[in-house]
């Protein structure tokens, strides 16, 4: 499971289109307390955009 950033990754970078957002499909599943990952980011080091979905995943699930 935690793999799949890095796969979904290397799959976006093989499409142009998708370059402008290849670091945040790597880096949206960090979370504030540091106990995400693949970097294990914490507070402000996570993007914005991240944050962002972070919220929003929490009330769709």
């Amino acid at each position: 499971m935690k793999c799949r950033p890095e796969i979904s990754h290397r799959i976006a970078q093989s499409v142009p289109e998708l370059m402008p957002i290849v670091k945040l499909i790597f880096l949206h599943h960090e979370r504030w307390d540091g106990q995400g990952y693949p970097l294990g980011l914490t507070g402000e080091q996570i993007p914005l955009e991240c944050r962002i979905i972070a919220i929003v995943d929490a009330y769709d699930g």
